[in-house]
């Protein structure tokens, strides 16, 4: 297995890139902290690519076409759209998690950051391992 064995020292290691991560590990640097960041997967966390942002875009869709459709209960006309285009809807939830990764990008982090990307494991109470994420492509 290939593995980083964090032989450098960090001040603070953080485990997961999503939000609440990529903060601390910010106010980390920034308050003069050597700082390591892990993640398993990609930066931004299941927030951003599997669960709120994409949950709730998708409910704002749902939400728009069922005000349009309740027009008349706001003083509007009646307004019938037909039916939803869902494919159009993911496309614009993808969008929607696009450009907010677009300033969660690794490359953005990584001046200032030491960034990890694996599976952690504990090998005592203040030593860690990552096991590195190998790509192949064939």
């Amino acid at each position: 297995m290939f593995f980083s064995d964090f032989m450098n020292e960090y001040d603070v290691t953080i485990i997961g890139a999503g939000s609440a991560g990529l903060v601390a590990a910010t106010i980390a640097n920034q308050l003069g902290a050597k700082t390591a960041l892990i993640e398993k997967n990609k930066i931004g966390g299941e927030c951003l690519h599997t669960g709120c942002i994409p949950s709730k875009t998708f409910l704002h869709s749902a939400n728009l076409f069922q005000e349009i459709n309740n027009s008349r209960n706001f003083g509007l006309p009646n307004c019938q759209i037909g039916k939803p285009d869902v494919k159009k809807i993911m496309e614009h939830v993808k969008s929607v998690i696009d450009s907010i990764y677009q300033h969660e990008r690794k490359e953005i982090f990584e001046e200032i950051i030491s960034m990890h990307t694996g599976q952690r494991l504990f090998v005592s109470s203040s030593n860690l391992k990552v096991f590195l994420l190998l790509m192949v492509f064939l």
